[in-house]
């Protein structure tokens, strides 16, 4: 627990004064407790015809056997529920692709990976990308939508203090659309890397979830903001990831 949170301390004083404030570049690296979380009411409307979700994802803490990332829970039901280890990739409450591909998104520890999941509710077409490569697709039972309402908690359940499902690790750039990304959008962001630059596509117009609005949003216990993509050199880098950048493209 104590070399953890040294982990914590180093990322922290990596960050220079200008990153610092460049709050796109950012990534947030969660504690492995149950009481480290960030957690705000969601108004989903704008999803309920169609929605990708698309983040970056670095596994640390690795004790957890059911490590989530993201909950959005409304009354009794896990609406969209995606874990770091393949466990959970659900949309709508459907576990269509619940424990698909899990040996192939169980990605080693400390080293980044893209995550897309994509829906549609007039083809129920439920699709599950790992760096920018669809690994699994479904269909998802007739009729099924999402709660207009909610609430969305980073880095566990959020009906259940259990920590086996607390995940401990890194997010960047989680993005939520309404609408399906198309196969190569996806793509281009996981080889663009880290510090590819959604503002620059027009996909980037349809999200609905900004992650600038989550690293703005209040923490609790240990939620620490480090980089995900810093300058180095009048350059972006990557932070430990070997994907290529965007200049690069």
């Amino acid at each position: 627990m104590l070399l953890i949170f040294a982990l914590f301390l180093i990322n922290k004083l990596d960050a220079t004064p200008a990153e610092t404030l460049n709050i796109k570049h950012q990534a947030l690296h969660f504690g492995p407790t149950t009481e480290d979380f960030i957690r705000f009411s969601y108004d989903t409307t704008p999803l309920q015809d169609a929605l990708s979700i698309c983040t970056w994802i670095k596994r640390v803490y690795t004790s957890s056997a059911l490590p989530v990332i993201f909950d959005f829970f409304s009354g009794d039901e896990h609406g969209i529920l995606i874990g770091s280890d393949g466990r959970y990739n659900r949309v709508v409450g459907d576990h269509v692709l619940d424990n698909q591909n899990r040996k192939f998104l169980s990605k080693p520890a400390g080293r980044w990976f893209s995550y897309c999941l994509t829906w549609s509710a007039s083809s129920r077409d439920l699709q599950l990308y790992i760096d920018g490569e669809m690994v699994a697709a479904a269909r998802t039972s007739p009729g099924r939508k999402l709660r207009s309402s909610g609430v969305v908690r980073f880095n566990r359940l959020d009906n259940s203090d259990s920590s086996a499902f607390v995940f401990g690790g890194q997010l960047f750039q989680f993005n939520i659309y309404s609408g399906v990304l198309s196969s190569d959008a996806i793509r281009k962001m996981a080889e663009g890397g880290l510090c590819f630059d959604l503002e620059l596509e027009k996909f980037s117009r349809n999200r609905i979830l900004h992650w600038e609005e989550i690293v703005l949003k209040p923490k609790n216990g240990t939620v620490i903001e480090t980089f995900g993509c810093h300058l180095e050199g009048g350059k972006k880098m990557a932070a430990s990831q070997p994907s290529r950048n965007i200049e690069d493209l």
